[in-house]
């Protein structure tokens, strides 16, 4: 009994704070990012058990809290590349098929707008390709988020 009301108590809080947060305006959109620029093993033994996880807290968490403090539940948007997007939507379909409605996933090396955005800046800076994919994702931030 006294868990429960704590837990409930907690999500009232934390839906209030949300509730500050977001004015009420427009709904939450969490952001992940399943890209491996180097084609290494991370993918299957971290990234994508770790982005499993991850939406299944949100939804244990967050949703309850943003339906209390009246907002829709969050939608989700994953960056991916052409290495990682068909191992990502499989574990999605798989893992968390009642999210397919409020998933989106974009993949980076498709989206036509992504040389346009970051190809002649990235070329000029020289980065190594993790922080290259670090720079793309953020730069498409601008066109696919809110």
């Amino acid at each position: 009994p006294n868990t429960a009301c704590s837990l409930t108590m907690a999500r009232r809080v934390l839906a209030l704070r949300i509730l500050a947060l977001v004015g009420g305006a427009c709904g939450i959109v969490v952001r992940y990012a399943a890209l491996d620029p180097e084609a290494s093993s991370y993918l299957h033994s971290v990234a994508l058990p770790m982005l499993r996880s991850s939406l299944c807290s949100a939804e244990r968490f967050l949703r309850p809290a943003l339906e209390a403090a009246g907002q829709e539940p969050p939608d989700y948007v994953i960056y991916t590349d052409s290495g990682t997007h068909g191992a990502t939507t499989s574990m999605l379909a798989r893992s968390v098929p009642s999210l397919q409605q409020r998933l989106r996933l974009i993949n980076l090396d498709a989206d036509p707008s992504d040389e346009l955005r970051a190809g002649v800046l990235l070329r000029r800076l020289g980065l190594d390709s993790t922080n290259t994919a670090s720079v793309r994702r953020t730069l498409a931030d601008a066109e696919h988020l809110p």
